[in-house]
């Protein structure tokens, strides 16, 4: 439900938190599963940054299933800490 709870201005902060190695994975994961959040993150970050997360995310391939439930994983706890830190606002679904 990220694309629910998430503002897409806050998205750039996430590429700055999460380490590029997993934020890649949890994406590539994301997307192997139909995910609607890839599309919503990659929409909502500056092109360029798209892109070069696009051909990580590609480089990638499958994903194992607990790597990528690893990667998403710390994606969600990275939401929450920022949440609870006031550097970000979920919104109510």
């Amino acid at each position: 439900d990220i694309p629910l709870r998430l503002d897409p201005k806050d998205m750039p902060l996430l590429t700055r938190e999460i380490e590029g190695d997993v934020l890649a994975t949890a994406l590539a994961y994301a997307s192997a599963r139909g995910s609607e959040t890839v599309d919503f993150f990659l929409n909502s970050i500056p092109k360029r940054m798209g892109e070069q997360i696009t051909e990580s995310i590609e480089d990638r391939g499958t994903v194992e299933q607990a790597d990528g439930e690893t990667a998403e994983g710390a994606f969600i706890r990275t939401i929450r800490r920022l949440a609870e830190d006031g550097q970000i606002t979920l919104k109510s679904t």
